[in-house]
Order: C-alpha cells, then structure tokens, then sequence
C-alpha cells in the first residue's frame, strides 16, 4: 500500500486551535466562498436594484456556520421561525437577524446565472459545478486512504423542484437526490462524491456500475488499495480491470451475471454455514 493513512501535511500545517474556520477551509476554501459571494450579490442587485446592501465576507461565513449550526442541533424538523423566536436558539439569533438570513438563502447563488442556460447544454450540474468540483478537489488534499475505501450510492431526502429528483422506492426516504460516492471504509471519510442525473452513453461498453467505479477510484489508482462495493458494481471484468490499475475489489454478487460459472449459482448443496470458494487462473505476469 502506497502513503501513510491519515492526515495529509497540508491540511495538518493549516489548521490551528484558535481558529476552528481553518479547518472548514480546507474542505471549501476562501476562494469557492468568495465565489458564491460573488453570485449571490449579483442575484441580489438584479432582484433588488441598488437598494440591495451587498453580502459581505462576515455575512457569508456567519450564514453557512448557521447551516451548519442547524445540522449540529439536529434542527431539520424545526422551521426557520422557531429557531429564530423567542423560545427558540438564541446561537441563531446572535448570528444574524431573521430576515437577512432569509433573504440570504433567498438570493443565494453558486453559478452566474446569465451564463446558465449555456452551460447546462453540456452539463446538468452547470448551477452547482463549482462547489462540487470544489468539494472533491479539497477532500482529496486532506486525507490519505486507508487500505480499504468503499463506493456505493446514497439517497439524500429530497421533495423540491429539481429534475435530478430519484424515486427508488427500496430507500426509507423514497424522493431525493441519488449520489454516488468514494469513502475511506475506516473512519468514513468522503473523497469523491457525483450527482445521478440520467443515464449516459458509454461508448467503451462498460455497465454503469463499473464506469462510476473507475471514474471514482481513479485517484487511488497504483496505490494497492481495496474497494468494496456491493452487487450492483459488482463484476469480473471490473476486478481484472481494477487489477491492471493496482487495486483489488471485495464485494457481493448477482448469481446471475454472466461471467460466473453456472456451479456459483447453485447453493442448495450447501450445508448450512458451509462456503464454496471459486478461484480463476490467471497467466503469470512475470
């Protein structure tokens, strides 16, 4: 296995104990922020016209250490009014008034919106690009992986307006966003995630599964590491392939592909806790 698991000498030499902003840097650095700054003043002075007063760089960071603070206190299922009443969380009430917040995530805005429409032409994601790109990048600068990462989809809760939206009615929430990520299988660090927004053409033949896989994994590619997946990734051909590139792959199964042997698909013979175990000759690379 090639690096040492753990903290990078970047990020470590970054972050300090009296400025816990440093260490959100890392992940969305000052650069991305500014950015949606950027965007969301333009939205606001197009929406408002000159009686817009301008989000500055404070406002920005107190709006998304509100956010975050809302997800510390476990606060989705409590709506914005109460947590800026009376009664509710005065942390919320001393960050910023209710009604700049509220405009805020009104006018907040990650892209230019007048060059939207032709960016989305090539790319679905062309409103959010930015800050995804911004979030891989970053992961990737901060943590080394363990010897073992693990690929998978997540379904996050969704019921707003968006084409993106998934019904995957095996999934508790049913509605959301489906993602697809890259995760260090030890301490669940996220490296990599994308957005599903539709099926794709894959002129080299690969199913979907393999081809998210790779494309995921391609950072780790020469460094010895293990990927586990489950059975919809799951495949011979993508374990020779991960091979040529200095990885292995442990994951489940369908009986039903193709590349197994027919003797894999039958179990019934099987005593109970017994196994069965399949091995294919591979020709000597030496």
């Amino acid at each position: 296995m090639i690096g040492r698991p753990g903290i990078t000498p970047f990020a470590a030499n970054r972050i300090t104990d009296n400025d816990p902003r440093n260490a959100f840097y890392l992940i969305f650095d000052k650069e991305t922020l500014a950015d949606i700054r950027q965007h969301t003043n333009r939205e606001g002075r197009c929406v408002f016209g000159e009686e817009f007063s301008e989000v500055n760089e404070s406002e920005m960071e107190a709006f998304v250490g509100l956010l975050i603070l809302r997800g510390v206190y476990r606060g989705s299922r409590e709506s914005t009014e109460e947590l800026w009443s009376e009664d509710g969380r005065k942390d919320f009430r001393a960050g910023m008034s209710f009604n700049r917040f509220r405009m805020i995530r009104r006018l907040l805005r990650f892209d230019n919106k007048a060059t939207r429409q032709s960016r989305l032409r090539n790319d679905p994601l062309a409103a959010i690009r930015l800050l995804i790109e911004s979030f891989n990048n970053n992961s990737k600068l901060c943590y080394v992986a363990s010897e073992s990462c693990t690929v998978d989809e997540q379904l996050y809760p969704f019921h707003g307006r968006c084409r993106n939206v998934q019904y995957i009615p095996s999934k508790p929430a049913k509605y959301g966003l489906k993602f697809w990520l890259i995760a260090d299988s030890n301490t669940f660090y996220c490296f990599h995630i994308e957005m599903y927004t539709g099926k794709t053409e894959r002129p080299d033949g690969r199913s979907v599964g393999e081809d998210i896989l790779l494309r995921l994994t391609e950072f780790l590619r020469n460094s010895g590491r293990n990927i586990t997946t489950d059975n919809f990734f799951t495949s011979l051909s993508l374990a020779l392939e991960l091979r040529t590139r200095g990885l292995s792959l442990v994951g489940t199964i369908r009986k039903t592909r193709r590349d197994l042997p027919a003797s894999s698909a039958n179990s019934k013979d099987l005593a109970l806790n017994e196994s069965r175990c399949i091995f294919l000759k591979m020709a000597s690379c030496c």
